[in-house]
């Protein structure tokens, strides 16, 4: 049980680290954030998201994906999270429904159709 709580603090720690970093456009724990990211089993502090949005790249679209798809429905607000980061990356990086992510991604899994609408469509 202490074990449990002293992980979610360094979760929150580190979330609030991501996010910070990424206020000053720095890409430097880019490597950290994805892998957090590839290793979701359920809801993180937000702070991995809001940096997810503010410098993640077409690297993190999958596996916000897939977290979004594995979200309860009860988890409402983790899954507008989710999304909220997928919608900034595909705008920031100018990420088309062409990508060969975002078609690989429906291909897939196609439940995913929601999120990849967000990107443009040329």
């Amino acid at each position: 049980q202490r074990g449990e709580e002293a992980r979610e603090r360094w979760m929150a720690v580190r979330g609030q680290v991501h996010q910070h970093l990424a206020a000053r456009g720095s890409r430097i724990a880019m490597y950290d954030l994805r892998e957090t990211l590839e290793r979701l089993r359920g809801p993180v502090p937000v702070g991995f998201l809001a940096a997810a949005a503010a410098i993640g790249d077409a690297g993190c679209l999958e596996p916000i994906a897939r977290a979004w798809l594995k979200a309860p429905g009860q988890e409402r607000w983790w899954r507008d999270h989710l999304a909220e980061a997928f919608g900034a990356i595909v705008r920031r990086e100018g990420i088309s429904r062409r990508h060969a992510r975002l078609r690989a991604l429906l291909t897939q899994a196609p439940a995913t159709a929601p999120l990849v609408a967000l990107a443009k469509k040329s």
